[in-house]
């Protein structure tokens, strides 16, 4: 079934089901600390009532053996589903710590377990705000050889070497898509999806692509009545002639008409998982727990969201650093946190910088700096991808909103590392690889605003609830003139909110 969950209604034909796994707070004690078993206990103690459909517990089982573990893995193969998940009863709960005794598996891990499709590249398509096509748009043959079928999408899988071998064979050899109506030869049917660059299919490539599944296509976007999901490249078969790719015929084949579409081929038998050798055991060391809690009051005040981690900094290890020197941190990125930290630059990263931010986002680099010399460090320049624009903060005193210090020196490998910053940021775009920022930013060249500091409007004996120096420095920069009192001419009013308590009398 595919089903838009957020489509979900009372009156739908279909309703959320909560399925219960595990608990991590019970009459406000956190639980993380506790072994796995401990809390599936107190789970079974707390949900002594569950309502079919509405609120149920996950089923577990017990296993001491390889052949239990592959026993379970192949009943969800009969049952078509997903995987199993494999968890340590000794585990504690470690939030976005992928070893940390818990285990997904799926059939599709295991060699010759799944069937993999061998599918005709028909195009790709840009990455935002570059000339670098990042996801490919593949297909399967007709019947009759004469046409590729447009089936679905892939993006994962290629390492660097591949993805640029498969850019340049799509520029020298692909066609920008508004050329499609006037330089194809007729053989590629794509449905809406259609690709940046399109390759016909005698100079294109054909890959080997893994699935999970195999799901009916809703509407028109592709030429095939199915299309992949959770897809990912295993090879590119650039010896393998198209015309030996899959048919639309073996595709019919394999789905038989049903909704979802399991790829699993065959069930797994112990030579599958390999037996590794355990390592010699070693002395454990007496850990000092008092050690490890709050040492200092280092960043109190800072609220952090760690966004990933470095192979030598895990996401885990950040977050008990800032507990231990006095900082809190959030699980989700809430309107309050001050820093966002981060190891490597992904995707996730790259997307911050497309809205305007109150917190920084800041390389971990600098909390291993401020740990390091046991003092509040303002930020390096090769420290910040990003400024928010919060007026209370004095850690970016010496550098701009990109990162650019005001008092270091910089070279020209270092100003192309941030014109780069910059290009992905929600001020600018980047056109042929250059900066140009944004035009098309609100202008209030037609107001006259008053910007109210005060707890009472218009009232300056009042407190003083709101720094209105930033702000009023963005309006003039865009065109807007302020007024220093309130008066007849003023057609704007900017005020803080002030939540109030109602006098009972």
């Amino acid at each position: 079934m595919k089903f838009d969950v957020k489509k979900l209604n009372v009156s739908g034909y279909y309703q959320p089901c909560f399925c219960v796994f595990d608990i991590l707070l019970l009459n406000d004690k956190v639980l993380r600390n506790e072994t796995l078993a401990h809390r599936l206990k107190l789970l079974r103690k707390t949900f002594k009532t569950t309502f079919p459909g509405v609120i149920i517990l996950s089923d577990y089982e017990e296993s001491t053996s390889r052949k239990q573990i592959i026993d379970a893995l192949n009943r969800t193969m009969d049952k078509e589903e997903e995987g199993i998940i494999v968890k340590e009863p000794s585990s504690i709960y470690k939030y976005r710590d992928r070893n940390s005794g818990w285990y997904k598996l799926k059939l599709e891990y295991f060699e010759e377990a799944v069937t993999d499709l061998d599918l005709i590249l028909m195009g790709g398509y840009y990455k935002t705000n570059s000339r670098e096509l990042n996801s490919f748009l593949v297909g399967v043959i007709s019947d009759s050889y004469a046409n590729v079928l447009s089936m679905g999408t892939v993006s994962s899988g290629l390492n660097f070497e591949e993805i640029e071998a498969v850019n340049k064979k799509l520029s020298e050899m692909g066609h920008p898509y508004d050329e499609f109506s006037s330089k194809s030869k007729g053989k590629l049917m794509f449905g809406k999806e259609v690709p940046d660059v399109w390759i016909e299919p005698e100079d294109s490539l054909v890959f080997t692509v893994r699935a999970t599944e195999l799901i009916r296509c809703r509407g028109d976007g592709f030429q095939t009545p199915y299309t992949l999901r959770f897809p990912r490249i295993l090879n590119v078969r650039d010896d393998k002639p198209y015309r030996d790719c899959m048919s639309i015929s073996e595709l019919k084949e394999i789905c038989q008409n049903k909704a979802v579409v399991k790829l699993n081929k065959r069930y797994l038998q112990l030579d599958d998982i390999p037996i590794i050798k355990r390592s010699k055991q070693t002395k454990s060391l007496q850990i000092d727990v008092d050690a490890l809690s709050k040492t200092s009051n280092l960043l109190e005040g800072l609220k952090f969201y760690v966004l990933n981690g470095r192979e030598d900094y895990s996401v885990n290890k950040i977050e008990m650093l800032i507990e231990r020197f006095g900082g809190t941190f959030t699980f989700s990125l809430q309107t309050d946190v001050s820093i966002v930290l981060f190891g490597s630059l992904t995707s996730k990263v790259e997307e911050l910088l497309k809205k305007e931010n109150k917190f920084d986002v800041i390389k971990v680099e600098w909390l291993q700096r401020v740990i390091d010399t046991e003092c509040i460090q303002r930020y390096k320049q090769d420290e910040v991808l990003s400024i928010g624009l919060s007026y209370y903060n004095c850690l970016a005193d010496d550098v701009d909103l990109f990162g650019d210090s005001y008092i270091e020196e910089v070279n020209a490998e270092y100003m192309r590392s941030r014109l780069d910053t910059m290009a992905l940021s929600s001020f600018s775009t980047n056109l042929n690889e250059s900066v140009h920022f944004k035009s098309d930013l609100p202008l209030f060249n037609t107001y006259i605003a008053y910007f109210d500091r005060y707890e009472v409007v218009n009232d300056p004996s009042s407190h003083h609830i709101y720094n209105s120096f930033l702000d009023e420095i963005e309006f003039r920069y865009r065109k807007g003139t302020i007024a220093d009192t309130l008066n007849p001419e003023v057609n704007l009013i900017v005020a803080e909110l002030c939540n109030k308590k109602e006098n009972p009398n």
